[in-house]
């Protein structure tokens, strides 16, 4: 479903209250089924959402995001009015908040060569500048 993948791609949708209310309960049911994470229930996930990146969102928010909850994962906030209809639109969103991405440094390990002749390893981050004596 479009709504769901938007929902668990970008972490809130805004939309009309009755596509909400259907939307809410097949996310929660989702998140429910990637904490538990039995080969039956990632059969189903990939079957509603049949998006490989999605499904891997979902499996890595089910181990870190949603570990404290065992259920109530999303809200829905009144946003207002749609200028074009007058419909009512709501902002269906976690209520976790995501959590922060985290720099990955790389590190390689060195041999430097000391005047004295010594060869000392060690690792050092990708971005640092290292002179080495050859």
């Amino acid at each position: 479903m479009i709504l769901l993948r938007s929902l668990f791609g970008s972490g809130k949708i805004v939309t009309t209250v009755a596509k909400a209310k259907a939307v809410r309960p097949m996310a929660e049911k989702l998140i429910t089924k990637a904490k538990n994470a039995t080969s039956s229930d990632m059969r189903q996930i990939r079957k509603v959402l049949a998006d490989r990146v999605t499904v891997g969102i979902l499996m890595d928010w089910a181990k870190t995001r949603f570990t404290k909850r065992t259920s109530g994962f999303t809200r829905m906030v009144r946003v207002g009015r749609r200028l074009g209809d007058a419909s009512e639109t709501v902002e269906l969103s976690f209520v976790d908040p995501a959590p922060e991405k985290q720099e990955v440094v790389k590190t390689e390990v060195i041999k430097a060569v000391l005047p004295k002749g010594k060869v000392v390893e060690g690792k050092v981050a990708s971005s640092a500048k290292v002179k080495t004596n050859k």
